[in-house]
């Protein structure tokens, strides 16, 4: 039963951080430009968004 407890603890735990992060607005995250041509995970308006940084910066 104790063991229960602790595992229902860690449980809540994750729950509120996934929540937490989830809700985290997008305009405050920052965006890592070094890999957004070649990885899978980056949204097509996340690469439009570096490459406009990109050419801004040049």
């Amino acid at each position: 039963m104790k063991y229960l407890g602790y595992a229902m603890l860690v449980v809540a735990w994750f729950v509120a951080l996934y929540i937490a992060v989830q809700s985290a607005p997008m305009e405050g995250r920052r965006i890592d430009c070094s890999l957004v041509e070649i990885s899978p995970d980056f949204t097509p308006e996340m690469r439009k968004a570096c490459r406009e940084q990109r050419r801004i910066k040049t």
